[in-house]
């Protein structure tokens, strides 16, 4: 792949095929795109820019094959200009399939007409009705909670967001490390 963006980019605009490869080298890949953050107890926590429904299925698929075994809990934050609107709310729905567990957070912005708003409440219980637990929980602290009440060994977590999540990739981890209170 990267040859032939080399090529590409030295036939079609004329660059220095030395220049490319200098620069092909120094590429980190992309961030935040199934991102292992961290493993506590036992418990995977991936970071994923996901917002967009199509962007949402495909990484949860992806999870889904790549850690065949126990829970996939996907974490939702609907922060951007489109995800904190309606015109997404049924694709949200069909989204969400291959997780077992769907967190949603509140909404990221707060000057979205309200006719326009996803409706965060309704998509939990429309997930629901497939047979998957689904919750919208009013903030990042009640997320880490709930996660670190029901995460066991083997699970995984997706964290979805274009933002920083509220810190939420640390207060996961911490909290997942912290020993499991006796019941």
């Amino acid at each position: 792949m990267a040859v032939a963006a080399i090529a590409a980019v030295a036939q079609g605009y004329g660059c220095p095929v030395r220049e490319l490869i200098q620069a092909i080298s120094k590429f980190e890949g992309v961030r935040r795109r199934q991102d292992l953050v961290g493993e506590a107890r036992g418990v995977r926590v991936y970071d994923d820019f996901a917002h967009h429904p199509t962007a949402v299925e495909e990484t949860l698929r992806a999870l889904r094959s790549k850690h065949p075994q126990g829970n996939l809990f996907a974490v939702f934050e609907p922060r951007s200009a489109t995800s904190c609107r309606a015109i997404h709310q049924d694709a949200y729905v069909a989204a969400f399939r291959s997780a077992d567990r769907v967190i949603i957070a509140p909404l990221g912005r707060s000057n979205v007409p309200e006719a326009e708003r996803l409706d965060i409440d309704r998509l939990a219980r429309q997930i629901s009705t497939q047979g998957k637990k689904a919750d919208a929980l009013p903030s990042v602290d009640a997320i880490v909670a709930a996660i670190s009440d029901e995460a066991r060994r083997g699970d995984t977590v997706a964290l979805l967001s274009n933002g920083a999540f509220g810190g939420i990739h640390r207060k996961l981890l911490d909290a997942l490390g912290l020993p499991t209170p006796a019941n």
